[in-house]
């Protein structure tokens, strides 16, 4: 037992440092941290309120007079819903106070976040390796754990530290704990509500937690007991349907659908295709062939379903149903983050039923043995490659060269528009506490000009390799000097 044990530790700190590897290798030598444009939003919603009081400066006010006008062109739409939701929209609360308090100790705000986004993947990684732990036990947890080593998946993945992904391991936990102590423990909760804060993923994370305990309590265990889980159930939904009526400050996403004139059945087509793109009949098997194992134990156990049963049956049941939910512009998005958590969860049930459920242990254990060997090695040395290329391909993604040092110093003008063709550059300037100027952004406008929007004194255009000087002259008329990175000034 106590080998068990020790190999079930050995693969989790493996599992973890595979993690930490990944994050620290794609970080390494890179100016601006990965995903700049993901990591400058974190960044702002400390930032932008701290500099600018209750939203309300030159900066925000300007960028909301654009964000709310009206358009008819999609294009634009789109981009006025996608800044809303950058630099408006709150709704990753215990995020933004992580790194927030991460910050007051002394580190700079960059600093501060790539510190939290490791602190979340020891977290999220411990997360998963204690769950399948009281799940399948230690000896199946190992081998699901050494044969994710170097496993990715379709746009998520616990390697991209991104606030959903800490609300999962934050959600995860709280199942843990609900499987620990076999009840609803107030802990349980706790973390749960810890999970909604973080993201909104974590509310229908959240909910599976809720349904597997009504579920355990009243249908399995009998108990009329279920005000908790009912009352928790509530508060859920309430954090869910409220934020609906609040325009301001916004708390949800409303964005601009590009397939606004598709119905709703074609939107779930086009979800269902998005999902299958690229899926071979090997990936679909694998999709498959859990569901229809765990069926098979279900029916073995029908007479002794326990938590562990009804936990793994609401993850399946609202894996499946996350196929049918179309996000506006991202289609198959909810269904990628849930099938992450399903992965992770039934990768050890093989192993498992090989085990606990089968003769084949006690009849042939050297052929159980090589397999217990050989699958894990097999999937690491065919994913090992994948994984070192994705690394690579964190690590040059969006690598721009900005001038960063000349973006800081314009925090003291005023009197000024600052004009911006991409949404980096104009992160960055606002995460710099830049906002005592006009901000105009051009992609959501459908026709836009300078001088009727705002009539400054001195404009700077930023490019994402160039700043240029454009200076009103007597007669109003815009001239553009282009000076290059380094040489810039303002006329």
């Amino acid at each position: 037992m106590k080998k068990d044990f020790f190999l079930f530790i050995s693969a989790t700190l493996l599992f973890t440092a595979t993690k930490l590897f990944f994050v620290f290798a794609s970080e390494k030598d890179r100016p601006l941290p990965v995903e700049p444009d993901d990591a400058m939003v974190y960044l702002m919603r400390n930032t932008i309120p701290e500099n600018c009081q209750s939203m309300n400066c030159q900066a925000i006010n300007s960028i909301k007079k654009q964000i709310y006008q009206k358009g008819s062109a999609t294009k634009e739409d789109y981009h006025r819903s996608m800044q809303e939701a950058s630099l408006l929209v709150k709704y990753t609360f215990a995020h933004t106070w992580s790194i927030s308090f991460l910050h007051h100790l002394g580190y700079d705000w960059v600093s501060a976040l790539k510190i939290f986004r490791f602190i979340s993947i020891i977290l999220t990684s411990l997360s998963i390796a204690l769950l399948l732990l009281l799940l399948w036990g230690p000896i199946p947890s190992t081998i699901g754990l050494i044969t994710l080593l170097f496993y990715s998946f379709n746009s998520q993945g616990i390697f991209i530290p991104v606030p959903s992904n800490m609300a999962m391991g934050t959600a995860l936990f709280s199942w843990t704990l609900l499987l620990y102590y076999k009840r609803d423990h107030p802990l349980c909760y706790f973390f749960s509500i810890l999970s909604i804060l973080l993201h909104p993923f974590g509310k229908l994370l959240s909910l599976i937690l809720c349904s597997t305990v009504s579920i355990y309590q009243y249908y399995i265990k009998k108990k009329n007991n279920v005000f908790w889980p009912l009352f928790f159930t509530s508060i859920v939904l309430a954090t869910i349907l409220i934020p609906m009526f609040i325009e301001s400050p916004p708390l949800i996403f409303r964005f601009s659908d590009k397939l606004q004139n598709l119905s709703f059945l074609e939107k779930i087509f086009i979800n269902l295709e998005t999902i299958t793109k690229g899926y071979s009949i090997k990936r679909i098997l694998l999709f498959i062939t859990p569901i229809l194992l765990f069926a098979y134990h279900f029916h073995k156990n029908k007479k002794t379903i326990d938590l562990k049963l009804v936990l793994i049956s609401n993850v399946i049941f609202f894996t499946t149903l996350s196929c049918l939910y179309y996000l506006p512009n991202y289609p198959g998005e909810l269904f990628n983050r849930f099938i992450l958590i399903y992965t992770f969860i039934l990768s050890p049930l093989p192993f498992y039923l090989l085990i606990k459920k089968s003769n084949l242990l006690k009849k042939k254990p050297l052929l159980v043995m090589t397999l217990f060997i050989s699958i894990p090695l097999i999937v690491c040395v065919q994913k090992y490659g994948h994984f070192l290329r994705h690394i690579e391909l964190r690590k040059n993604r969006h690598n721009y060269s900005l001038p960063l040092q000349a973006i800081s110093s314009f925090k003291s003008l005023s009197d000024c528009s600052l004009i911006f063709d991409n949404e980096l550059p104009m992160f960055f300037s606002l995460s710099w506490g830049n906002v005592n100027c006009n901000y105009i952004y051009t992609p959501i406008q459908a026709e836009f000009d300078y001088k009727k929007e705002f009539n400054s004194k001195n404009y700077l255009f930023f490019g994402m390799n160039t700043i240029s000087s454009i200076t009103n002259t007597q007669n109003k008329d815009i001239t553009i000097k282009s000076q290059g990175i380094e040489n810039w000034q303002i006329e």
